[in-house]
């Protein structure tokens, strides 16, 4: 992960996820995110595997919302994505039909957006890399 800083800005956070793959067990993440997203007034970056779909176009090939409507009151900005559009993939026999979804990504709070109006994740052979975006 890159992140350039400025000498203007003072203080940035930045926290890395690697979320559980069961659903009751991330709980807990969202509960964190959310109280984040509400107490932290710095430009804050979260980036990682999620383990979930945070929208219904991260998904293709089944559907299920069951994490979007978990995530729905967190505050925080996806910061868009270069690159595939998903980064995980399940085929396990030849019958099936693939699932694909995006569970890597970089979350933003409104201050970041604010000092980093560019950035995006740029996703590169099934890995996610958070990158700042310069003109």
């Amino acid at each position: 992960m890159e992140i350039l800083n400025p000498p203007l800005i003072r203080q940035i956070a930045n926290t890395v996820i690697y979320a559980k793959s069961k659903q009751q067990q991330r709980e807990p993440l969202c509960e964190n995110l959310k109280d984040m997203s509400l107490n932290i007034n710095v430009p804050l970056l979260v980036a990682g595997d999620f383990n979930c779909i945070l929208s219904l176009g991260d998904k293709k090939g089944r559907e299920d919302a069951q994490d979007v409507r978990k995530y729905a009151n967190v505050k925080f900005i996806d910061t868009g994505y270069i690159g595939s559009t998903f980064t995980w993939c399940r085929w396990r026999r030849r019958h099936e039909k693939r699932i694909w979804e995006r569970l890597d990504r970089a979350l933003i709070n409104a201050e970041w957006s604010q000092k980093f109006n560019d950035t995006m994740v740029l996703i590169s052979f099934g890995i996610a890399l958070t990158r700042q975006m310069h003109n």
